[in-house]
């Protein structure tokens, strides 16, 4: 469900978030958290925005300060 590659400008050299899975809507990064949460018992998961690829990620925290 989650692209490694992506549409954003980035070769896959050049993708700061290439070792991410990564979403390109923040409904699909909602999804994958509700079956972590339901597969894995994950429910300390978060969506957040990433400034550096435009795409969403999973985290079990998320500082929006420290991001860039």
């Amino acid at each position: 469900m989650g692209y490694q590659i992506t549409n954003t400008g980035y070769g896959i050299e050049g993708n700061p978030c290439a070792d991410k899975v990564s979403f390109l809507t923040e409904e699909q990064a909602k999804a994958a958290k509700t079956q972590a949460a339901w597969d894995h018992d994950a429910k300390n998961l978060k969506v957040y925005h990433c400034k550096k690829c435009d795409l969403y990620h999973l985290a079990t925290s998320h500082d929006d300060d420290n991001e860039d």
